[in-house]
């Protein structure tokens, strides 16, 4: 058997044939070749050999060219201001008085606090509006005063003086007694003049006395007058016998007067007379002395005024109707005693 050659194992490089021994595993390199001699090797072996014959041979790669503090981020947003810088969130702590993250307990003295100052607060206001109100009502229902005490303590000047006095003349001139106060019959109200008016006319024609005269916004009729309640009251159960009106007895009158200086003296002279009229009506015996005395007052009695006169005359009248000591005669002295007031009311 023939024993096996060795073969060579032929190459070709850039046009160039190489033979390699399979004893050595290298390539023949021919003797007039000069290029260098290439290790053969897998390709990754290849591409890191190049990447880091490249960053050999890149300058500046030294450690101490690399800048390893890092710049201001406003020298960076200056240079490039495309560059964004993030800026960074915190969350704020919910400082809500009513809701508290904390789980420890509140003391307790602070809701007791809290109450009662809201207490005293709401008497404070309590107080002070109640006062307010207080000043307000009493200074409508009280007189002033106090605007007027200064004014009182100074000397009075002369004008002063004569106004008083011309004040005093005209109350003197005027008469003291203004108001009429006895008590009366009554025979009707009504809201309207006529209505009491033809009522008095129909009581009039019976024989009986009849006056109307106002009472606020209304006219009353009157049938009698006298001092004392039981004398007006009397007079009503007789005066209901001889009318179909149903009267009113024991009704309280005041009459504001317009009096004058000689009108004065006839109001005495009334009073006395309504007592006599009604025991006359009563058929109750009549004092002497107290006409005697009633008729002399009338007849010193000069009055020039028109309205004077005429009570002169009214009340000289009812006189002589009392005189007479009749039921009738008594009526008619009551009859020109309420004539007499008519004239005397202020209009």
């Amino acid at each position: 058997m023939d024993k096996q050659k060795n073969s060579d194992l032929k190459i070709k490089i850039n046009g160039k044939e190489n033979e390699v021994t399979e004893a050595s595993g290298q390539l023949e390199k021919p003797l007039n070749d000069t290029s260098e001699d290439f290790t053969v090797s897998t390709w990754e072996e290849k591409v890191n050999a190049e990447k880091e014959t490249a960053a050999a041979k890149q300058p500046g790669s030294n450690e101490e060219s690399f800048p390893w503090l890092l710049p201001d981020e406003e020298e960076v947003f200056k240079e490039d201001p495309k560059v964004v810088i993030p800026t960074t969130k915190r969350k704020k702590k919910n400082q809500s008085p009513y809701f508290s993250q904390s789980k420890k307990k509140q003391p307790i003295h602070f809701p007791l606090k809290k109450f009662i100052t809201t207490i005293l607060l709401a008497v404070v206001l309590g107080v002070g509006f109640g006062t307010i109100a207080l000043q307000f009502m009493s200074n409508e229902d009280m007189p002033v005063f106090a605007s007027l005490q200064g004014e009182n303590k100074d000397t009075p000047s002369l004008t002063d003086t004569e106004e008083k006095a011309d004040e005093k003349g005209d109350k003197e001139s005027a008469g003291a007694a203004s108001t009429y106060e006895g008590f009366a019959v009554q025979a009707g109200s009504f809201t309207s003049r006529d209505g009491a008016l033809s009522v008095a006319e129909d009581i009039k024609s019976k024989g009986l006395p009849a006056i109307v005269l106002p009472d606020g916004e209304r006219q009353v009729v009157y049938v009698g007058i006298g001092n004392e309640k039981d004398d007006t009251e009397s007079i009503s159960s007789i005066f209901q016998q001889s009318s179909e009106v149903e009267p009113w007895g024991g009704k309280q009158l005041s009459l504001e007067l317009s009096l004058t200086e000689e009108s004065q003296p006839f109001m005495e002279i009334i009073k006395g007379l309504a007592t006599l009229s009604t025991q006359t009506i009563n058929e109750q015996p009549v004092k002497t002395d107290e006409l005697a005395s009633i008729t002399e007052q009338l007849e010193k009695s000069s009055p020039k005024e028109e309205t004077p006169k005429k009570i002169k005359e009214n009340l000289t009248n009812a006189l002589n109707g009392i005189k007479k000591e009749t039921k009738e005669g008594g009526w008619s002295a009551q009859q020109n005693l309420l004539d007499s007031l008519s004239l005397l009311v202020a209009k």
